[in-house]
């Protein structure tokens, strides 16, 4: 049984990441400053990757977020939820972030980010059901995680505050 401790540990960490992904895609990495100036015309694009055929940079975005949403499904493995729930739990949420840019017009709501994000999600539940299958030791696996992730968590923030601070 996982103790009470590494489960709040898992818990502070998930909720960092949380904050971050609210960052980027709600707020797009602006500072306070820039918050007013995010907003533009309400649009929703209904069809799934048609304009990735049109820009390579459209595909960087597509495959970054099918990456930024894979700790999610980590994290929520980590934390016992069943993979088709970790599934529902990452379309719900992306599906949140894209009603949240069309109601308050800071992003383009977009059915290929849902989808990407959704499997993003998948992608890092099932990756934590193979490490676990891998390792047979869940709560050293969750340990090593809760490293990686706190490492992974302070370089994202060194990284972002230097972008703040160069802009």
């Amino acid at each position: 049984m996982e103790s009470r401790r590494a489960r709040n540990i898992t818990i502070a960490l998930a909720s960092v990441y949380g904050s971050i992904l609210i960052w980027i895609n709600l707020l797009k990495t602006s500072t306070i400053s820039e918050i007013p100036y995010l907003r533009c015309e309400r649009c929703i694009h209904l069809i799934p990757f048609q304009y990735l055929l049109e820009s390579k940079a459209d595909w960087f975005e597509a495959v970054a977020n099918l990456i930024v949403f894979i700790p999610f499904g980590i994290y929520l493995g980590m934390l016992n939820v069943k993979a088709w729930k970790t599934i529902l739990y990452g379309f719900a949420l992306s599906l949140l972030f894209e009603i949240a840019q069309y109601l308050f017009a800071i992003g383009v709501a977009d059915v290929t980010d849902l989808i990407t994000n959704t499997a993003g999600a998948a992608i890092g539940g099932f990756l934590y059901l193979l490490l676990k299958r891998l390792v047979r030791n869940k709560e050293k696996l969750n340990r090593v995680l809760q490293i990686l992730a706190g490492i992974g968590t302070l370089l994202f923030i060194v990284f972002a505050t230097i972008l703040l601070i160069a802009n």
